[in-house]
């Protein structure tokens, strides 16, 4: 595992693993994927609105491009955002705890 941090944020190499699919009398274990290497960005929490979310990630896809990082094309699976969501009461500034 790799890590570069920089101005607050994180780069970060991994592998994919398998993933399960359990029932209740049976389970499934899927190595599509496995060990397939990812490439992890965590940005700090400075976008405000969905528009700015929307731009940041096309952004990123527009930059994997021209680096040859990959197609990045979400459709396919070749690029995926997971978005968090705060939320608190107008006018405070802080971040509250999970």
């Amino acid at each position: 595992m790799i890590k570069y941090f920089s101005t607050g944020k994180a780069l970060e190499t991994v592998h994919s693993g398998a993933s399960a699919l359990s029932g209740s009398d049976y389970s499934l274990v899927d190595y599509n994927r496995a060990g397939v290497p990812l490439l992890e960005i965590v940005s700090e929490p400075d976008m405000r609105t969905g528009a700015e979310a929307a731009e940041y990630g096309a952004e990123l896809q527009r930059i994997m491009r021209t680096i040859g990082a990959g197609n990045c094309n979400m459709q396919e699976g070749s690029m995926r955002c997971d978005v968090n969501i705060s939320i608190r009461p107008v006018g405070q500034n802080e971040f509250g705890t999970k």
